[in-house]
């Protein structure tokens, strides 16, 4: 009985482009590497809306806390998932899907929470200054009638 010995099988010799020397899938020498990766692997392009929310997002955030010479690794990482976080709720309400709004909004809240971030209460003016501001911006509160 014969038999036939398969044939190995070789593997095409992958070569990164001229222009860098690092292969395609690479997010070392990036910038921000979660924005590199939703733009070219998570997100299909009638998605890609979602990433114009994020856009200035994690650097306001690293502003809020000092600048990038106050954040730590760790704080830079936790802003960046609460970054994730704001695209899942917004694509997660574009679908109707209000639980996942809710989970994605908790975890944003939490990740900010963690880094300082927090909700701040306003003072609640009195009813003497709210009414004495819609006093003054009203020119003619009542109106006069001639005869």
């Amino acid at each position: 009985m014969l038999t036939e010995i398969p044939t190995p099988v070789v593997a095409p010799v992958v070569r990164p482009s001229r222009r860098s020397r690092s292969m395609r899938g690479n997010f070392n020498s990036t910038k921000h590497p979660w924005l590199t990766f939703w733009r070219r692997r998570a997100l299909p392009p009638e998605k890609r809306w979602a990433l114009k929310l994020v856009v200035d997002y994690v650097p306001s955030l690293v502003a809020e806390k000092g600048g990038s010479e106050n954040v730590t690794f760790a704080e830079l990482k936790v802003i960046e998932g609460a970054a994730v976080s704001r695209v899942c709720w917004a694509l997660a309400l574009a679908a109707g899907d209000l639980e996942g709004v809710a989970r994605f909004l908790a975890a944003e809240r939490h990740a900010l929470e963690s880094i300082g971030l927090q909700r701040r209460q306003r003072p609640v003016p009195s009813l003497a200054s709210i009414l004495g501001a819609r006093d003054a911006d009203s020119v003619d509160p009542q109106p006069t009638f001639e005869r």
